[in-house]
């Protein structure tokens, strides 16, 4: 009997079983049996004079290769019938809003002193200045704040980004 007899009557024996392990990947009895037919096709195209130790255990990694190809596939399918979001949705949900600014600001205003002191211990030049200063479109923003949700500090910090923005550069 030849390697490929042995897997055809370990298929034919373990069928069930071999189904049942489709099924538990897929959860669908409808897309099992297409695996444990693909499954079996397999076994045919093996080449005869290769030798399977094991052919149940071979049978079973088969179905489990065939179940996760499957699920790659529906998925990579989904994938591409989803419609694109909105390109100008993404780029305004990617835009900070006026309060993670003020935060970004206030964190930094906090770490300053800590990131002078490393520059300095590494013997370079203090920075002064913010290392992002605020885009336009963000102070604008922040202008407009109701006064009840902007600090007189808040806009303080703003004006004097505003004012840097304003001079011209002497470089």
């Amino acid at each position: 009997m030849s390697y490929r007899d042995q897997l055809i009557h370990a298929f034919i024996e373990h069928y069930d079983a071999l189904r049942r392990r489709a099924e538990g990947y897929v959860r669908s009895p409808q897309m099992a049996a297409d695996i444990v037919q693909d499954c079996y096709l397999r076994i045919i195209q093996h080449d005869p004079a290769v030798r399977v130790e094991n052919p149940l255990a071979f049978l079973h990694r088969v179905i489990g290769n065939l179940a996760i190809d499957l699920q790659r596939r529906a998925a990579l399918q989904r994938r591409r019938t989803e419609p694109a979001p909105d390109s100008a949705d993404q780029l305004v949900s990617a835009a900070p809003s006026a309060y993670q600014i003020i935060a970004g600001e206030q964190e930094y205003q906090l770490l300053r002193p800590a990131i002078e002191q490393l520059q300095l211990n590494a013997g370079l030049e203090a920075v002064t200045e913010p290392l992002l200063p605020l885009p336009l479109e963000s102070q604008t923003e922040l202008h407009t704040l109701p006064e009840a949700e902007a600090s007189t500090a808040q806009k303080a910090l703003l004006d004097i980004h505003l004012k840097k923005q304003s001079r011209p550069s002497t470089q």
